[in-house]
């Protein structure tokens, strides 16, 4: 069964062996998910494995998947990716809770980073040293680059990611987001995995501001878990002001995020765009972050064909916007 909590007591006293079978390594589940792929000829690529990664599908969906996508003698792996996600949508009862896919399709330039501490020489320092027991509090206006950066240290440092919000550990239960926040750690512990945690402020805000028991109390398993915690353990957040005294005294390092300066913003064009700003133009695009061009560029509803001058015009009345 999935949930022993669901067995009384008793029945469990009646039982010689009660035995708890854990989530398997993701490298070993990895390895499982190719063999599978090599049983019926297939090649999974980088993007399939990713989603695999990501959302851990059981072993018999993903053989499923892999006959039906076999069966249809279709080639292009977004179709077997887009199975998957709907079979797991399925085993959800159709709820649109599955958390987004994160991709490779950025690619993250250090350069675009506006930061209270050098972030490059940070993280050379961090290889120099050679301990991953440390923490690291990043914080700043949104879309900054906050958690691209913390992937981007965990791939320096050779790491997997485990990137949890609060959403993806609140219970409606009392006492259940505490195991939830005490299982992250646990398993990412297993995959010696770099863990980002978005959102901190919401579960580490100020105790003395908490209104209900449980809020302390998550709080209080959540610092217990990141001071014993012998990997890299990275929170993200836009609201530095509401933490609890008691993380600024865990944080090893506290790295504060700013909108780009104006020759980041020439940068930032070029890099995603090809294209040279005018220096005239440079203090009306000056609120522009990374992640605002990132989705631009990326985003699903964008339209590739766009000219040069309709792409500055967005970006000048998004930046008039918030002033």
């Amino acid at each position: 069964m999935n949930d022993i909590g669901l067995l009384e007591e008793s029945y469990l006293r009646r039982f010689t062996y009660v035995l708890k079978v854990d989530a398997l390594p993701q490298d070993v589940y990895l390895d499982m998910v190719n063999k599978f792929a090599k049983k019926y000829d297939i090649k999974l690529d980088e993007d399939t494995l990713n989603v695999y990664a990501q959302y851990k599908p059981s072993l018999g969906l993903i053989e499923k998947t892999i006959k039906n996508f076999l069966l249809s003698g279709q080639t292009d792996q977004e179709v077997l990716r887009t199975d998957v996600l709907d079979a797991l949508q399925g085993e959800n009862f159709g709820e649109d809770s599955l958390p987004a896919l994160v991709t490779n399709k950025f690619s993250f330039n250090p350069d675009l980073l506006n930061t209270s501490i050098n972030l490059k020489e940070l993280t050379q320092q961090i290889k120099d040293n050679k301990r991953l027991d440390f923490s690291l509090l990043l914080y700043g206006v949104p879309g900054s680059s906050k958690t691209s950066f913390g992937r981007y240290l965990a791939k320096e440092l050779g790491l997997k990611v485990v990137n949890k919000n609060y959403s993806d550990l609140a219970s409606c239960y009392v006492g259940e987001t505490e195991q939830n926040i005490a299982r992250l750690f646990k398993e990412a512990e297993k995959d010696k995995a770099c863990i980002i945690l978005d959102e901190a402020d919401v579960l580490l805000r100020d105790r003395t501001a908490s209104r209900y028991s449980w809020e302390v109390s998550q709080t209080e398993t959540l610092l217990t878990c990141m001071e014993n915690y012998p990997y890299p353990f990275i929170m993200t957040t836009n609201l530095f002001e509401n933490l609890d005294a008691a993380v600024m005294r865990r944080i090893l390092y506290k790295v504060k995020h700013d909108y780009l300066t104006q020759d980041q913003v020439k940068i930032a064009f070029k890099h995603f765009f090809n294209l040279d700003i005018k220096e005239e133009l440079l203090p009306t695009l000056i609120l522009i972050s990374p992640l605002k061009l990132y989705f631009f560029k990326y985003g699903e509803d964008t339209n590739s064909r766009q000219s040069d001058n309709s792409i500055l015009w967005q970006f000048q009345c998004e930046c008039h916007y918030l002033v």
